[in-house]
C-alpha cells in the first residue's frame, strides 16, 4: 500500500523486504531502504538517488536521506497492524 508522508510516497517492494521513499516535488529523490528482521529501515547504500530526473546528486543530499528515513520509518509504524504483502 502506497502512503504520503510528507514530502514522500512511499510503498512496499520486493514482497516486503524494501520500502522505496519517493520524494513528490523537486527535487525528486527516490530512496530505497532494507527492512531488518527488528522491523527498523536501513539505507540501501547502492539505491541512494539524487534528483530522479536528472540523476544529478544535491548539495544537501543528507537532508533528504534523514526525511526519507523518517518517512519510511511512519511508513512502518502505519503498517505494523497489517505487516507486508504476502
Amino acid at each position: 500500500m502506497k502512503r504520503s508522508i510528507g514530502d514522500f510516497d512511499v510503498n512496499w517492494t520486493e514482497n516486503g523486504l524494501f520500502i522505496e521513499a519517493r520524494r513528490r516535488d523537486a527535487p525528486n529523490h527516490q530512496y530505497y531502504f532494507r527492512i531488518s528482521e527488528d522491523r527498523r529501515p536501513h539505507p540501501v547504500p547502492s539505491a541512494l538517488y539524487g534528483d530522479v530526473s536528472t540523476g544529478a546528486p544535491q548539495e544537501d543530499e543528507w537532508r533528504f536521506i534523514n526525511a526519507a528515513l523518517e518517512a519510511a520509518e511512519e511508513f512502518l509504524r502505519l503498517e505494523h497492524d497489517e505487516g507486508p504483502p504476502q
